[in-house]
């Protein structure tokens, strides 16, 4: 038997199996099932946590942005007004 090419076989299938297991746990994910997922199928689970993580990245990203605008709305209703400023002045004076 040949033991580089055996060794470089096992070194290729578990590779993808450490990154997607990796990212899955560092995104909250079950890192068990995405080891099943990466033990039948090691590259495309790599495509498939990558397309999850970016989605879930987006989200988030939507969600603190409409937050940032709410805070921003709220601060630019909620300011008193400089005196003297929106009032019509009196026609009788």
């Amino acid at each position: 038997m040949n033991v580089p090419i055996i060794a470089g076989g096992v070194v290729a299938w578990f590779l993808p199996l450490v990154f997607t297991v990796y990212t899955a746990h560092m995104y909250g994910r079950s890192w068990w099932k995405w080891l099943l997922v990466a033990m039948v199928l090691p590259y495309i689970s790599v495509a498939i946590i990558m397309a999850v993580v970016w989605k879930e990245s987006q989200q988030r990203e939507q969600a603190e942005e409409a937050k940032i605008a709410a805070e921003r709305a709220a601060r630019y209703t909620s300011r008193p007004e400089p005196a003297g400023s929106g009032e019509a002045p009196n026609a009788s004076e």
